[in-house]
């Protein structure tokens, strides 16, 4: 049986890879997984300072630890989704500089939505480049040097390269 599993499919893998790093890959599942985690935080925050703000409306009565962490907190949330993004950015071939051209482009207000609306794109959407790329090895272990085994459908794809053509043989095994 030629099925590897992919030890970047685990949820504990999923939980224990770096949340502050801004280099290297991050593999589509891994991203979408890891925002809505930080989707509920930021529902969170967000119920959390309706609460610290008073009725009236005014930030000035609100005590300055409480003000700290919030800002603390918010900060956190916002350095952990800027990296999972840029690492997403890197998986499809893309720099930093992208994201950042993206993020400025997007404040321009005729043209900003469709900007926006394609980072979104880019980082939900775009597939991964096969085999390693400037940013590191693919996360999905795919290298089209030796072949790979696709761990949600158990296939194993084989590739070679004949001087004149290049041919991929499609391995099924079922159980």
């Amino acid at each position: 049986m030629n099925y590897t599993s992919n030890k970047n499919t685990t949820p504990q893998n999923i939980l224990s890879t770096p949340w502050f790093s801004f280099s290297g890959r991050l593999r589509r599942r891994t991203f979408c997984c890891r925002f809505l985690i930080l989707t509920v935080f930021m529902v969170s925050f967000k119920f959390l300072t309706e609460l610290a703000i008073p009725k009236d409306g005014k930030m000035t009565d609100v005590p300055i630890p409480i003000a700290l962490i919030m800002s603390i907190y918010g900060l956190i949330i916002l350095l952990s989704l800027y990296s999972h993004i840029i690492r997403r950015y890197h998986d499809s071939g893309r720099s930093m500089l992208d994201f950042i051209a993206i993020c400025f482009l997007s404040c321009i207000p005729v043209i900003g939505g469709i900007v926006a609306f394609y980072g979104f794109i880019v980082a939900f959407c775009f597939g991964s480049t096969i085999g390693p790329n400037k940013y590191g090895p693919n996360p999905k272990g795919i290298n089209p040097n030796n072949g790979y085994t696709d761990s949600y459908s158990n296939q194993y794809y084989s590739t070679s390269n004949n001087s004149s053509s290049s041919t991929i043989n499609i391995n099924i095994n079922v159980k």
